[in-house]
Formats: structure tokens, sequence, C-alpha cells
């Protein structure tokens, strides 16, 4: 914070007490299975919901009574809230070599967790309202009391994006956990007998290939939880590539 007042933009704050860039944003509900529309839960605990196609943007939400849409709302920025932290609590890494006569065996694998990831990729690319580019997930869409979908995709309302998904705003809806395993490295080597180097005059040649970033183990939906546009925000970040190399260390 500077001079006691929060930081804070589209997707994170930075508040005192808080962990640095925890992500900021709206908490998101589900779908009234009466009638599509998403829901949110406001700073005072009360739910409203988006009237897609009724006469207010936003009405009142009452578990009991669903179909009722007469009673206006509202959603704004005083109701956001801290939804997790974008940095990790765990982390660390195992490293071994295993050798067995003259082959060796490197493991390298990295762990980390705890923090939340905003997969705005998925927000704003992939969950999109206007049918072009949509990811699978748009498929659970609420289509009819009869067919409700997953239970948290709404109704589709054509340019009503930004508002169904609060886009380019932190949504809990898109806010997955970061926690993953990765290989790191995998390296298999050969280091070739002395008794066939001494007739070249060579002392120890080493023959290897060597794998990077081979499998990542996560929940994360997205391309890689290692990977943020900014901290805790993934926003069309690119992978860490995998690679693969072959070579040999000589030694004369």
């Amino acid at each position: 914070m500077y001079g006691g007042t929060d930081i804070i933009d589209n997707y994170t704050i930075i508040r005192e007490g808080e962990s640095y860039r925890s992500l900021y944003g709206y908490d998101y509900y589900g779908v009234n299975m009466e009638n599509g529309n998403p829901i949110w839960r406001k700073a005072d605990g009360s739910l409203v919901q988006f009237d897609t196609f009724g006469s207010y943007d936003y009405v009142e939400y009452d578990p009991s009574n669903p179909k009722d849409v007469s009673k206006s709302s509202s959603l704004g920025s005083s109701d956001r809230k801290i939804l997790g932290s974008s940095m990790p609590t765990w982390y660390g890494g195992w490293n071994n070599t295993i050798t067995y006569k003259d082959f060796d065996l490197n493991i390298f694998l990295r762990f980390s967790g705890g923090n939340k990831i905003m997969n705005a990729s998925r927000q704003s690319a992939l969950m999109n309202m206007e049918f072009a580019n949509n990811g699978k997930e748009i498929l659970g869409r609420w289509v009819s009391p009869t067919e409700t979908g997953d239970g948290m995709t709404p109704r589709i309302g054509y340019n009503d994006q930004s508002v169904l998904f609060n886009d380019g705003f932190t949504d809990s809806h898109f806010v997955e956990k970061g926690n993953y395993l990765k290989l790191s490295n995998l390296a298999l080597g050969y280091t070739l007998p002395k008794s066939v180097l001494s007739a070249i005059n060579i002392t120890k040649i080493r023959v290897y290939a060597q794998a990077q970033n081979l499998f990542t183990i996560t929940g994360y939906s997205g391309l890689d939880p290692e990977t943020n546009t900014r901290l805790g925000v993934d926003w069309n970040g690119m992978p860490q590539q995998r690679s693969f190399t072959f070579g040999a260390n000589v030694t004369f």
C-alpha cells in the first residue's frame, strides 16, 4: 500500500497484511438454473444475478425463489474481494544422479503450490460469446431449465461477455490452483570404457541424451501453471518449452 491506501489494478491488490499482489475480484456463485443467469456474491454476502435478457442489468437472486427477477440490484468495484494469493506458499525440488557401471541417470523434479492463478486466457479467449474460437468449456453452458449444463457456464448472451464473465477483471469463476510437479530435467549418459579409449589416446568420452520440461502434473487448465504474463495472471502466456538434446563430452 502507499500512504495507507490499497494499490489496486484490474486483477490484483497490494494491501498491508496480505500476500503481495493477491488476486482481487468478483466472487462467482454459479448459474441460476431457472434462467441461466450468472450469479455473484456481493461484499455484504447477498447474491446478485446479471439479467441477461431482462429489463435491468443486475437483479437480486433469491435461492428460494429463483424465477424472480423483479428487484433491481448492482455489482460494482466495492463488491470485489481477495480471492487468493498469487505467491506460492510452498516450493522446492529434488535432484538426484544414479550411476550403474558406465551409465548415469540424472533426474531433477520441481514442485510448487499454495498459490492461485487467474486464467484470463480462459476468460477472454476461450469463453467468448461470439461463436469464434471458443474453448470446449462453452459446451457446458445453460440451455434451458431441463438442460442446465455444468452449473457454472451461463446462457449465451451475444456481446455480453464483458458482463457475463467480468472480462478484464479477476473473477473467481476463472481462478484456479497453481500447484504443479514438473520433471525439469532427465538425462541419461554412458561413459565409454577406458579399454576402448586407450587405443585412440582419449581420456574420457561420455555420450548422453537429455530432455527438459518433459512433463508437468497439475490441475491447472492453462498451458503452464508456471507461466505468468503478470504476477498471478495468465493472459495468453507461453509455456516453458520442451527440449531434447543429444551430445557427447570428450576429454583429451
